[in-house]
């Protein structure tokens, strides 16, 4: 009896120390990011949505309608891609990532259910230069580097 009580015990603490090494982690990559003018040109988005994405941002205008669970998918992609990221020696560019070090600073809304954001994280350094962009016949005006980003959950990919 005994020693049934301690095989137990050894296999609920394996299975408690297998839990906290792997970071509690059973989430997976639910999409991919395209550039905005990668997007148009692969024709996820037509001009009409360019036109009132570019007058969101270039009028600094986000919306704050994204609901949780679209957001924590969004930073969990970026995560995930970001995570995969490795230097020609083998070694990981972000050693030490964490989700939370992630945020959407822009939301321009869903268009044909692909979600429109701007994202930063703790390790961009966005160089301050104003930058325009021309994507079919509209101008986007960037002070800075970052760029609008479109989010596609994997079951949309092709």
């Amino acid at each position: 009896m005994v020693k049934k009580m301690y095989t137990m015990l050894l296999l609920m603490t394996f299975i408690l120390i297998s839990f906290i090494l792997t970071g509690c982690r059973t989430e997976e990559n639910l999409g991919q990011f395209w550039e905005l003018k990668e997007a148009y040109h692969q024709k996820l988005l037509d001009d009409n949505d360019i036109k009132e994405i570019a007058f969101y941002h270039n009028n600094n205008i986000s919306l704050n309608t994204l609901d949780e669970k679209a957001e924590k998918q969004i930073i969990n992609s970026r995560y995930f891609e970001m995570a995969a990221e490795i230097y020609p020696d083998g070694s990981k560019r972000y050693p030490r990532l964490a989700q939370d070090e992630i945020k959407i600073v822009k939301y321009y809304g869903v268009y044909h259910s692909y979600f429109i954001v701007m994202l930063e994280d703790v390790y961009d350094s966005f160089l301050e230069v104003e930058e325009d962009e021309m994507i079919g016949h509209t101008i986007f005006n960037y002070v800075n580097s970052n760029r609008i980003k479109v989010w596609v959950k994997k079951k949309q990919l092709k």
